[in-house]
């Protein structure tokens, strides 16, 4: 039984590193604590400022014990299995309270056994998820189900409770789930839609299945809100998401072309872990840092607005290649509820020839974006800019995140036509689903 349960966390460790990349995945790293090393989570996903922290467990049971005679005992001993598993991220808890700095491995040298330190203080939301699995030889049965299981863990340690809902999945259904999802960021919103609506008002729902709640969320975007607004809602069937994927087998496949392939902003992140690669200096643990605030940020991307980034990042490089060593660049800001939402990104293609220069471009970047944000009346509810540059030639990477205090807007240029004009060209094409640029109404 133990032996399958690791078997089970081995399987989700890799599952997620096919989705989201080995460079953001951590399998069973350890934290000490009063000289006791103990773990931090079975899997963790670390894409600051997030953390994804995910507890495995294997129970010795199968879908006909749960729906059986001795059905309520042995959801019973299931629910128990699942607060037990909520009761392990307590350690977490306590650590992030004292700002605790621990040991992780660099996941991104795949030859190394080295380490690097990273003060907890850098994760503003935790999210916690429990998944489950059991004995069962329908295992690998697509059409295999286990109804009952709660799909929130709501009885957790108070520690636990100021990060929000902890999400409780049966494996199975997970790897479905994340395999139509194609960015962390597109799991975080998922994870933080899932809660809205599990937790946010009193309402009833009855037959609740997991798939079929993805299916709707996944099919019809302007459902969605009707159902978190509904004061009962029933789910009829459980085949809702075979029959959707079967309905729509080709517009899943060109979504997956679309949006499940390497991009330009996989290469940049590639040449920043190079660079990470090539740093001997004293000062390495600091460039691993950097490196994770910016990694984590576009990690934090949504699929389309990755892919949206990335071909605009793409036609500017075109631009200069065709016309010299010019300077381009532009934002990306959201209207939407994404993880991010207090984060803007700045992004383009500069001359520069050393980091001295580079900074010279951040500077002026980085006041154009102050003044967008300040004549937008976006002043108060962003953070932080994330500054992106390509070397025009070399094509090396130049990314920086940098806190916005209010004494920066000061400083910032005041032409509001001009500020107006960029914001404008940063929200066009927000409103646009990922259906949208598979149906081909919108082609970015």
């Amino acid at each position: 039984m133990e032996g399958l349960g690791d078997i089970r966390e081995a399987e989700l460790y890799d599952a997620l590193c096919r989705r989201f990349g080995r460079n953001c995945v951590y399998h069973s790293p350890k934290i000490r604590v009063h000289r006791q090393e103990k773990e931090l989570g079975d899997v963790v996903v670390l894409a600051l400022p997030y953390m994804i922290v995910f507890q495995s467990k294997w129970k010795k049971m199968t879908s006909e014990d749960l729906h059986g005679d001795k059905g309520d005992l042995y959801k019973s001993r299931l629910i128990k299995t699942m607060q037990k598993a909520a009761c392990q991220f307590k350690e977490l808890a306590s650590s992030l309270r004292q700002n605790v700095i621990i040991e992780l491995p660099q996941v991104w040298f795949p030859e190394s056994d080295e380490t690097y330190q990273f003060p907890l203080e850098l994760v503003d939301h935790v999210v916690p998820v429990v998944v489950v699995d059991f004995e069962d030889k329908m295992y690998d049965d697509p059409d295999a189900r286990f109804e009952g299981v709660p799909p929130v863990v709501t009885e957790v340690p108070s520690q636990v409770k100021s990060w929000g809902a902890v999400h409780s999945f049966i494996l199975r259904d997970f790897y479905r789930i994340i395999n139509q999802l194609f960015t962390v960021g597109d799991l975080l919103y998922w994870l933080k839609e899932r809660e809205k609506f599990l937790c946010g008002g009193k309402r009833s729902i009855v037959g609740y299945t997991e798939l079929t709640l993805f299916a709707m969320y996944l099919e019809n975007d302007s459902s969605w809100q009707t159902l978190n607004e509904a004061d009962c809602v029933f789910f009829v069937g459980n085949d809702n998401f075979e029959r959707m994927t079967r309905k729509m087998r080709k517009s899943f496949a060109k979504r997956q072309k679309i949006f499940g392939q390497r991009n330009l902003l996989d290469a940049i992140d590639d040449t920043m872990v190079r660079s990470l690669i090539m740093d001997e200096t004293p000062s390495r643990n600091e460039s691993i840092l950097s490196y994770l605030m910016c990694q984590g940020r576009l990690l934090c991307c949504t699929a389309i607005s990755k892919r949206a980034m990335a071909l605009k990042l793409g036609s500017y490089l075109c631009c200069v290649k065709r016309g010299g060593d010019g300077f381009r660049g532009g934002f990306a800001i959201s209207d939407k509820p994404i993880p991010l939402m207090g984060t803007v990104f700045y992004y383009g293609v500069a001359p520069y020839d050393t980091k001295a220069s580079a900074l010279k471009y951040f500077a002026r970047a980085y006041a154009r974006t102050l003044a967008v944000l300040r004549d937008q009346g976006l002043d108060k509810i962003t953070k932080e800019v994330l500054v992106l540059f390509v070397q025009s030639r070399t094509h090396q990477v130049f990314c920086l995140v940098k806190k916005i205090e209010e004494k920066d807007y000061c400083q910032a240029p005041r032409n509001e036509i001009v500020s107006h004009a960029m914001y404008s060209l940063a929200k066009q094409n927000t409103k646009f689903s990922e259906w949208d640029i598979v149906r081909g109404e919108f082609c970015a």
